[in-house]
């Protein structure tokens, strides 16, 4: 579900810190 919360906001996400693609 990584692509429906790719939002602005969404790099601030715990959930998201594991992935690199979306930290930058």
């Amino acid at each position: 579900d990584l692509q429906v919360k790719y939002t602005p906001a969404a790099h601030n996400t715990p959930e998201l810190h594991h992935d690199p693609a979306i930290i930058q």
